[in-house]
């Protein structure tokens, strides 16, 4: 995982915390195409760090 992802996740936790978000919504992938079937590293991060529910959509 690269250092931007986890810095985009953490901002994306930090600020749903802040917000009180009942749940983030967020793409399995981001937009590079030839990696259709893996889980995008921020979407990643978020289902492994979030106490807050997290559906991730493809």
């Amino acid at each position: 995982m690269t250092k931007i992802s986890n810095n985009v996740g953490k901002t994306i936790i930090t600020f749903a915390e802040n917000h009180k978000v009942d749940m983030i919504i967020i793409g399995s992938r981001g937009s590079d195409p030839y990696h259709e079937i893996f889980l995008g590293s921020v979407a990643n991060y978020l289902v492994n760090k979030s106490r807050i529910p997290i559906i991730v959509v493809k």
